[in-house]
């Protein structure tokens, strides 16, 4: 039984004693959804909204779950109304701030993002920014995150050498090489981690690509529609060097409502600038993306007034 298995055993338990309780549903729709079973955890969020939809508890895990299944209007109706009940949530602006860099609400994003310095570091990693980056790290010298932070920050800035101790580190210490199975939200980050590591030629890589093809098996890009499984799909098969079968992935995705206008711009994607599907499929993405900002907009200006 793997790490998140057994956290899916516990909190079944915890559920048979309190069935009801808000925070005890919230973990346990998302062990569900890193064992794999994005479904099963879709119908505990509900349950959890249809018992405790006051709370914000409620509302931010069934908002992920209607993001993670390409229901973007839906989740970000609930995320405003999280907003209303918790504005100052930490965990609420981490997810609104990296939902709007997804659809490139890159403004938006930043405002929330700029409320906590490891938020805003890891926004201005993604958009580029080195030297506030570096301003960050100099002025936090013990950051690293969950042990994988400054190896994030590098790989987001496209420097996978800088990258790769902190990334060597980290699966070290989170021994990710071990026999713990990986969840499927986990699989999506272990990416980052394989990348850097194949590139600069650690044999970890390998290990780490094989646990997340483990994770995906049984999962083609016509059987689910879990965006974390869409990404893991399209990130192992650019790093097998199968480029034709990372955009029937991405296809798929886009296909089942989601856009990736924050994902597309991480480097193991760079392969993808020069093939001409990918290209076509990111001109759709762009006119999507700008619809879902439109409404947005006016859901914000909605919820304003």
């Amino acid at each position: 039984m793997g790490r998140y298995e057994e956290e899916l055993h516990f909190l079944r338990r915890a559920e048979k004693v309190d069935p009801l309780d808000p925070a005890v549903l919230a973990r346990l729709a998302e062990a569900e959804f890193k064992t794999g079973t994005l479904e099963t955890a879709t119908e505990v969020a509900k349950t959890n909204m249809q018992w405790n939809g006051e709370t914000i508890v409620a509302q931010l895990s069934m908002a992920e779950m209607e993001i993670r299944s390409g229901n973007y209007s839906a989740g970000h109706r609930l995320l405003l109304t999280a907003s209303n009940i918790s504005p100052d949530s930490f965990e609420l602006q981490s997810i609104l701030s990296q939902f709007y860099l997804d659809v490139g609400m890159d403004d938006e994003a930043y405002q929330l993002a700029s409320g906590n310095p490891v938020y805003k570091a890891f926004t201005d990693a993604q958009f580029g920014d080195r030297e506030a980056v570096e301003d960050f790290l100099t002025e936090a010298p013990t950051f690293d995150g969950s042990g994988d932070g400054r190896g994030a920050m590098y790989y987001f800035l496209g420097d996978l050498d800088a990258a790769l101790p902190h990334v060597q580190n980290a699966v070290a210490t989170l021994e990710v090489t071990g026999p713990a199975d990986l969840g499927m939200h986990e699989a999506t980050w272990a990416l980052i981690w394989a990348h850097v590591l194949v590139n600069g030629d650690d044999p970890d890589g390998e290990v780490i690509l094989r646990k997340i093809e483990r994770r995906l098996e049984g999962l083609t890009p016509d059987n689910t529609k879990s965006r974390d499984a869409f990404v893991a799909g399209a990130g192992v098969e650019l790093l097998r060097g199968n480029q034709d079968r990372a955009v029937d992935w991405l296809e798929a995705a886009f296909e089942n409502g989601h856009v990736f206008m924050r994902l597309v711009r991480r480097p193991i994607f760079a392969p993808l600038n020069n093939n001409a599907r990918f290209q076509a499929l990111s001109a759709e993405m762009e006119v999507r993306a700008a619809g879902y900002r439109s409404e947005f907009s006016e859901q914000i200006q909605a919820s304003l007034s």
